[in-house]
């Protein structure tokens, strides 16, 4: 009896490990949403409206290491998320799909894309390796794009098929609030990733020349980035957060 009682987690130990689990939850929220933010500011404000044509872009500019270092970070937190226990029969878990969804988002920042002065086959290999790349204009190159899709399809099952699961395991997308932002969310990212898709096979005709320089990719890309973002803020219960730390702010 002894040994089981010192065995059991008490109260307060509960209360503090649902706190660092939802406080994964909202780091990566917020670190998903500050990078469309931070990469726009820097272009709009500082660079004076340099804009580049993707978030990736700004690997090159002197944001690269903010760039790195948020993807970084996000695939590092979804590396670290164990989520919910499966139940049994379950295929698709929180866990898997969170780390293979960490290392895509890793594999983004450190398998850059192609700089914009780049035109394969013509250029030349640089002369200073950044990332992992051997040769700008081999398959290397094709890496960023699939970890960059692996990503954001791990994030679009998140929205629509773990987040709004209940215990039972059953998918309800409209028996709470929450789960109605989980399901916006996922229909937000499938958006994104088709809206890609499509730019990829019109991009050299008149049209997705047009939709190229009003930054087409850049804002399809935040689109599903600031979606996957609001969806984790919202599963850290982050507006919970903020209210019990104003009301400890008025206690002291």
């Amino acid at each position: 009896m002894f040994e089981k009682a010192m065995n059991r987690p008490s109260a307060a130990n509960h209360e503090e490990l649902v706190s660092a689990f939802l406080a994964v939850r909202r780091s990566i929220g917020l670190a998903g949403l500050g990078l469309p933010v931070l990469l726009y500011f820097q272009a709009r404000v500082i660079d004076g409206g340099v804009m580049q044509s993707s978030i990736s872009g700004f690997y090159h500019t002197t944001m690269g290491d903010v760039f790195v270092g948020i993807l970084v970070a996000i695939g590092v937190f979804l590396i670290s998320y164990v989520g919910h226990l499966p139940n049994e029969g379950d295929r698709i878990t929180d866990w898997w799909v969170s780390t293979i969804g960490g290392i895509a988002a890793v594999g983004v920042a450190i398998f850059p894309t192609l700089p914009e002065y780049v035109s394969c086959p013509s250029t030349s290999p640089p002369t200073i390796i950044q990332g992992i790349v051997i040769h700008w204009c081999t398959w290397w190159a094709g890496i960023h794009f699939l970890a960059a899709a692996v990503f954001y399809v791990c994030m679009a099952i998140f929205c629509l098929l773990l987040f709004p699961r209940n215990k039972q395991g059953e998918v309800k997308y409209f028996d709470e609030a929450g789960n109605t932002v989980y399901f916006i969310c996922g229909v937000l990212l499938l958006v994104a990733i088709f809206g890609l898709l499509i730019f990829f096979f019109i991009k050299e005709t008149g049209l997705g020349m047009n939709l190229a320089a009003k930054n087409f990719v850049f804002w399809f890309e935040a689109l599903g980035v600031v979606a996957f973002a609001v969806a984790w803020l919202t599963k850290g219960n982050i507006l919970a957060g903020i209210g019990n730390l104003l009301s400890s702010n008025e206690r002291t």
